[in-house]
């Protein structure tokens, strides 16, 4: 089902050494809650020259006007991944659509071949995750995403109360801090739905290790 309420999450980390994404996803601070964490309902875009050694994250559900080949591209300092898949899952396993291997200027989508994507075949009214991120050593930092749709019109960045709705689900962390499931059998009533958040036993025990509960599955299997 498509998510009813227009917006888009805006998260922002602050502590983040470095300049690439992954430095980003691997980083302590990234796991925890954010420094910032706000909807977004005008632009997909960040704010601009906020912050030094920050992470920030933009995520939401992209839902098309047309059905036919949408063409993504991405703008940002430092470096920045786009990620966009059916749900969180297929997006954050299928790899980014497009990225900034270095920084643009403010709403700069040409300097690298990169930043734009392939063009991706999506269906009028149907949801589709999004999420860009971005790791900002020094400097200008921002990130803003646009979109070319099937009929030819640019919007640059994506307007938000046309395309974007809020997440409804826990927050995902992307690859590499995911890149390693578990799939467990869940003892107990998970009749709440796939949303449940819970615990869950695990044998044999690690010390200090925990997990967490993100997606329900069939039969009562849960994805940590």
């Amino acid at each position: 089902s498509v998510p009813a309420i227009s917006g888009l999450k805006y998260r922002r980390w602050d502590g983040i050494p470095g300049t690439s994404v992954e430095q980003l996803l691997n980083h302590e601070n990234y796991v925890g809650p954010a420094d910032i964490d706000q909807i977004y309902t005008n632009l997909f875009e960040s704010p601009t020259d906020v912050c030094n050694r920050c992470g920030t994250e933009m995520e939401g559900y992209f839902v098309p006007t047309e059905s036919g080949l949408h063409v993504f591209r991405i703008s940002g300092d430092d470096n920045c991944h786009l990620w966009i898949g059916f749900d969180m899952v297929e997006a954050v396993q299928s790899g980014p659509i497009a990225d900034v291997p270095g920084w643009t200027a403010v709403r700069q989508w040409n300097k690298y071949p990169s930043q734009e994507s392939e063009p991706i075949d999506l269906q009028a009214g149907s949801s589709y995750f999004i999420q860009a991120i971005a790791n900002e050593g020094g400097g200008g930092d921002h990130l803003a995403v646009g979109l070319t749709t099937p009929s030819g019109i640019i919007f640059n960045p994506i307007p938000v109360g046309l395309f974007l709705r809020l997440p409804q689900i826990p927050r995902w962390r992307t690859p590499p801090v995911w890149a390693t499931r578990q799939m467990l059998q869940f003892h107990g009533d998970a009749s709440a739905g796939q949303d449940q958040l819970g615990t869950v036993a695990v044998a044999p025990a690690v010390p200090g290790q925990y997990y967490v509960i993100v997606m329900g599955g069939s039969s009562g299997y849960l994805e940590l």
